[in-house]
């Protein structure tokens, strides 16, 4: 069992090292978001419904991939406000990274994003 725990950390580690490759062209690093994260729940609620919003139009992704900014203006869109957008921009461009591509450990740690805002 031990050995299980030994190779999902490193399956970890790998998918953060991969992480941080897209990440970089973002001007910034996987670990550098524990200080852009959003700390209160109404902030989180409202960076899940950006990220959603982000992932459901291909063509966003794509900008934001080739661009390497996050489509302020077009994500504003969604009803997310243009402040909240500016300040967790990292935040939102990680999540995005995360949930669109291959990292399926570190994507557990975002699954709240999938839940829908009832309030």
């Amino acid at each position: 069992m031990e050995q299980s725990k030994d190779a999902a950390d490193w399956t970890l580690r790998e998918e953060i090292l991969s992480a941080n490759v897209q990440l970089k062209r973002h001007g910034f690093r996987f670990f550098d978001l524990t200080e852009c994260s959003p700390q209160q729940e109404k902030t989180k609620r409202e960076c899940a419904k950006a990220i959603r919003y982000i992932l459901a139009d291909q063509a966003l992704v794509q900008e934001l991939e080739k661009t390497g900014k996050l489509p302020v203006r077009k994500v504003a869109s969604s009803g997310a406000s243009k402040k909240a957008l500016d300040r967790y921009r990292k935040y939102i461009i990680m999540a995005v990274i995360i949930l669109h591509g291959d990292y399926p450990q570190i994507a557990e740690y975002l699954k709240f994003v999938w839940k829908e805002d009832n309030s």
